[in-house]
């Protein structure tokens, strides 16, 4: 019979022999097995060691790149959902949900908007320069500027009238008084005035300016083909008359050409200086300015600058007016106009520039 010890070295080689296992589960916690390799801790709810969950949240899966984090809700390796890039589908710089048109690479916040195109450019609606005669502008540079520090004489916004009198923002409070029936119709900036051919605005008298430097500038909008085709059709004119070949003032001529008036009471000494044409229907800024001299006439920035040299202009007693000429009543304009403004100096082209894009940035 064996002995007691030759029974216990049995038993201790039996329970050495391979491929016995020790047991079914690996740890404390009785409900995962690493030995088999399908689940690896203990939470029981991820399995690392194949690769289709990656961590104890359980929702993602780093390893195969279809999901990349705790979120559990996009993708950054695939490519697919992308939290670090967003999507940009016509590659202009501005992702979707900032662009206005993410099929449209002309399209996106600051660029610069075509005027006339009818297309939102900048994906700002309240920028918008399709009714002037611009070929572009760049809202997002120009509208950084200050208010010109600027202080007109003369300031007709034309918002309203009371009983056919509009009242003047300008340093000398020269009110104006319509002609016909007062026209205030939406226009550059808030309400402007249209005018038939039988209404126009005059003031009580001229305006007391220099002689040698001044500025007279307007927003104008006018049908180029059929009206103001004859001569003489002003915007804006003083002292024009009484005695004669006096004042100054700028004109409308065979529908589109802008021209200025200067006169110094004598008919060797009138100067009718050409500027630049105007375009079809669409506001334009005009300007003419004098300086000592000489005569620059704007229209939208552009300059043509009279060759001549002029001397002194002598004022004559014809009121201030707009759409037609105090001194003869049958040059008036047909058209729209707004904010004209008359000034005692000679703006300068930066002057003049930078009150254009003030007024096109602040427009209510």
């Amino acid at each position: 019979m064996p002995s007691r010890s030759m029974l216990f070295l049995l038993m201790l080689s039996l329970a050495l022999l391979p491929g016995c296992p020790t047991t079914d589960d690996d740890d404390s916690a009785a409900n995962d097995d690493d030995a088999t390799s399908d689940d690896d801790d203990a939470t029981s709810d991820d399995d690392d060691a194949t690769g289709d969950d990656d961590d104890a949240t359980g929702d993602d899966d780093d390893a195969t790149g279809d999901d990349d984090d705790s979120a559990g809700d996009d993708d950054d390796s695939a490519g697919d959902d992308d939290d670090s890039a967003p999507v940009d589908g016509d590659g202009d710089g501005s992702p979707e949900g900032e662009d206005c048109d993410d099929n449209d690479a002309t399209s996106y916040p600051g660029a610069i908007e075509e005027c006339g195109s009818g297309v939102d450019e900048d994906c700002d609606p309240s920028t918008n320069c399709d009714d002037t005669c611009l070929p572009r502008f760049d809202f997002a540079t120009s509208c950084n500027l200050p208010a010109p520090a600027l202080s007109p004489v003369v300031h007709w916004d034309y918002e309203s009238e009371t009983a056919g009198v509009i009242s003047d923002s300008g340093t000398s409070s020269t009110s104006g008084t319509w002609t016909g029936t007062p026209a205030h119709t939406p226009g550059f900036w808030g309400n402007g005035a249209t005018f038939d051919g039988t209404n126009w605005i005059l003031a009580g008298a001229a305006l007391t300016l220099p002689t040698d430097t001044f500025t007279f500038v307007t927003w104008v909008k006018a049908d180029i083909v059929s009206d103001n085709n004859s001569e003489l059709h002003f915007l804006m004119s003083s002292g024009n008359g009484s005695p004669g070949y006096t004042g100054a003032g700028i004109f409308l001529t065979d529908g589109e050409d802008t021209r200025g008036l200067l006169e110094a009471q004598n008919s060797a000494w009138e100067s009718l200086p050409t500027g630049p044409t105007i375009c079809d229907s669409k506001w334009t800024q005009v300007a003419l300015v004098f300086d000592q001299g000489t005569a620059n006439i704007y229209v939208d920035g552009a300059v043509a600058t009279s060759t001549t040299p002029f001397t002194d202009v002598v004022w004559g007693a014809r009121p201030f007016g707009v759409a037609n000429d105090p001194n003869n009543l049958g040059r008036f304009f047909v058209g729209e106009m707004d904010e004209s403004k008359v000034y005692g100096s000679a703006l300068s082209a930066n002057d003049v520039d930078t009150m254009r894009a003030w007024e096109l940035c602040n427009r209510p």
